[in-house]
């Protein structure tokens, strides 16, 4: 079926909408650090939504929220999840990594952890302490190592949380070649591959590490640092950019209380609040 068209043939300009009411949710979301385009061009749409009476903060918040994609962790019977965290060094991948295992083991899942980390100083040391802290065996990995479900331990567990160097010259391959395996084989597991952005970083770092790690199949991304910074708005409008689905949210140490799951809610106090409540 065609759109109507004016008599000319033309097609019929979009209706402009009033959006003098959204001044407020303006000022919030330049103070979070987003582009003035950005905010004009959003707040537009939001109000081509909006129902008679409704709040125009409580408006854009609906509207934003829906905007972000969220990713879901698959709980398969009979299939180990191999999860590795990506990502620049110093971005929070194994604390990241630690706090979703802490989840996990609460659930009563049978956790195994691996890294491939096994060059830094102390890095093997401190996640063999995490592992040791969860009651869950950790493997370390070496460079020219082939990731298979019996070199990352994978036997008889849930899932296997999988730490990586922060390089993606080497991780990438190494990612890439599981993936290959895993596909050309029954092998029982599954691997989902997060990229980890920190909040606080440059509109530049992001695209730099998104790029960085382009070849790689991703399950999607998870948020870090929130509580270091109350302008995340490059790596929230990076992501919608990017339509990545959204995990998880870190905002804190605390292994337990500051990793919190994705939600829209979540999501849009992050772009309304520049933190979460």
């Amino acid at each position: 079926m065609q759109a109507s068209t004016t008599s000319s043939g033309a097609e019929p300009a979009k209706q402009e909408v009033d959006i003098t009411a959204y001044d407020e949710v303006r000022q919030r979301l330049a103070q979070t650090g987003f582009d003035a385009e950005w905010i004009e061009s959003n707040l537009r749409r939001a109000a081509h939504a909006a129902r008679h009476g409704e709040h125009p903060m409580d408006r854009f918040g609906v509207f934003i929220g829906s905007e972000f994609r969220i990713a879901h962790l698959p709980n398969t019977p009979g299939v180990t999840r191999l999860v590795a965290f990506i990502g620049n060094t110093g971005v929070g991948k194994t604390t990241g990594l630690v706090k979703l295992g802490a989840r996990f083991v609460q659930a009563k899942r049978k956790v195994g952890m691996a890294t491939l980390d096994s060059q830094r100083v102390g890095a093997v040391d401190q996640y063999r302490g995490y592992a040791e802290m969860l009651g869950a065996p950790m493997r370390a990995l070496h460079a020219d190592e082939t990731l298979t479900t019996q070199t990352l331990g994978a036997h008889g567990k849930d899932v296997v949380l999988l730490d990586t160097k922060g390089c993606a010259e080497s991780d990438a391959p190494q990612l890439k070649a599981l993936h290959r395996t895993l596909y050309d084989q029954t092998a029982g597991a599954e691997l989902d591959t997060f990229l980890v952005f920190s909040a606080s970083a440059s509109r530049s770092a992001l695209r730099e590490v998104t790029e960085a790690f382009s070849d790689l199949r991703l399950a999607g991304c998870v948020i870090t640092k929130i509580d270091e910074t109350r302008q995340p708005a490059a790596v929230l409008e990076h992501i919608l950019e990017l339509g990545l689905p959204v995990a998880f949210v870190s905002d804190g140490q605390d292994l337990g209380l500051n990793f919190r799951r994705a939600t829209p809610e979540l999501l849009a106090d992050l772009v309304l609040l520049g933190r979460v409540e």
